[in-house]
């Protein structure tokens, strides 16, 4: 029995717009006890739970089950996993989000 041509090409085709559903999030929960900016973001002191795209390194910041911000970030490499979720900032301006147990964390640019 003989493969077409046609048939296996679709096929292929399906397989390759079905992968950005193969990716998933991640999502960790992080509080904070003083202003925080993300982006050109404030975030209020409170708990959050922060959900990244592996994909699009797209990260949403909810609070109370609502979405605060959206914010663009790079994936970057790690030379190791990272231990636990944590934050990297710089004077509470929140550069890096970590996730436990991922060789690799989403970078955000600074905003002046």
């Amino acid at each position: 029995m003989r493969i077409r041509m046609p048939f296996f090409l679709c096929l292929l085709c399906a397989l390759a717009m079905s992968a950005p559903a193969w990716a998933k999030d991640l999502s960790t929960h992080f509080e904070f006890d003083q202003l925080t900016r993300i982006g050109s973001t404030q975030l209020k002191p409170g708990q959050y739970r922060f959900i990244a795209d592996e994909s699009t390194g797209q990260l949403r910041v909810m609070r109370n089950g609502k979405i605060v911000v959206e914010v663009k970030g790079q994936w970057i490499d790690l030379k190791d996993k990272s231990e636990y979720s944590e934050v990297m900032s710089t004077r509470n301006d929140i550069q890096e989000v970590l996730f436990a147990g991922k060789m690799k964390a989403i970078k955000f640019p600074s905003v002046s």
